[in-house]
């Protein structure tokens, strides 16, 4: 197990296809109370066949005295590799959007969500629990996102949050490394999965934490897990690279006929729009915030649900996924029923 190696958005909700593009960043600094995000694993090892749990711990950076920042992180956004290995339950989720291999630990304080972007296959051509012709995803794109109250977003909590049930399969190992894709990774040992993400991290103001801009170095120390798998011998794994080919598309152009146009003043006016809302019903639905991650990680166009883009700049941000949790819990803006 890699225990203490630190690796390196959601600038987008997961940083989307940043992937060998990225530009260089640097690690926490060691003097830097920086956050901290981990896989934790039980410490032995496990048999083909045996279900286990994996868990993804965070810890609020140190206080800086400041509105928002480091230590007021209320939105985690991160893909971890689980390579060959599989879900314990592939159950149809729930009204919360998960299914039982997922568990919001008691452990941490409560007061967040979360949300597995790639549970089902819903509009996509693999996930974690794929049907007939699909391909079975070997990583979790996860969110979690404090709850709203009063005063705003709360913090995420510091420990253990969320646990993951995965059962291993025959033949894999001796070793099944647990991988943070991160801005630190280098594309060549850790190729990003197409519609995988790097770790982003935001505070209560939606402001994006993951790098310190003036340095160019990571705000989070991450830490990989690994498990061990009892009775096998290694194995060898071919890492296939896609390629896409731009394809180039005549343009028409077309002679515009001047024509007259009245100009009426409105004077009603309209509730202010709600990000998020797809299909314009005044409230905003799991699946729809499934929707919003889609576009924010590149797999799926703006033109699939153009009420994220709550910026105006053709991109999902953090803070147009939590503008959408938040309408989610209280309710669309200037809507009755909003809290």
């Amino acid at each position: 197990m890699r225990v203490g190696w630190i690796l390196g958005g959601w600038c987008v909700l997961f940083t989307a296809n940043a992937g060998s593009g990225l530009a260089a960043v640097a690690p926490c600094p060691p003097g830097r109370a920086c956050a901290a995000v981990e896989v934790d694993t039980p410490p032995q090892a496990a048999m083909p066949g045996d279900t286990v749990v994996i868990r993804l711990a965070f810890a609020q950076g140190g206080d800086d005295q400041q509105p928002g920042g480091i230590d007021a992180i209320s939105a985690l956004t991160a893909s971890v590799g689980i390579p060959g290995l599989q879900l314990a339950d592939c159950s149809a989720p729930g009204a919360n959007g998960l299914n039982s291999s997922f568990q919001l630990l008691p452990g941490a304080s409560g007061g967040y969500r979360a949300f597995v972007q790639n549970l089902t296959c819903a509009g996509r051509t693999s996930c974690l629990c794929p049907t007939a012709g699909q391909a079975s995803d070997q990583y979790v794109n996860v969110v979690l996102v404090g709850s709203p109250s009063p005063t705003g977003l709360q913090l995420l909590p510091n420990g253990e949050l969320l646990s993951i049930a995965v059962r291993i399969p025959p033949g894999v190992g001796p070793q099944i490394p647990l991988h943070i894709y991160s801005p630190l990774d280098d594309p060549a040992m850790w190729p990003r999965p197409a519609e995988g993400g790097v770790l982003s991290v935001a505070d209560v103001g939606a402001v994006d934490r993951t790098v310190d801009a003036a340095s160019n170095s990571m705000n989070v120390r991450v830490t990989d897990g690994a498990l061990a798998i009892a009775g096998t011998t290694p194995t060898a794994t071919a890492t296939a690279t896609a390629t896409e080919t731009a394809s180039a598309t005549p343009t028409v152009t077309e002679t515009a006929t001047p024509t007259l146009v009245a100009t009426v003043s409105v004077t009603a006016t309209a509730p202010p729009p709600c990000t998020g809302d797809c299909n314009h019903s005044g409230e905003i639905t799991v699946n729809e915030l499934i929707a919003g991650v889609d576009i924010a990680l590149g797999t799926a166009p703006l033109t699939t649900c153009p009420a994220f883009d709550c910026t105006g700049t053709g991109k999902v941000g953090v803070s147009c996924l939590i503008d959408a949790v938040n309408a989610a819990l209280h309710g669309c803006p200037g809507r009755s029923g909003a809290q």
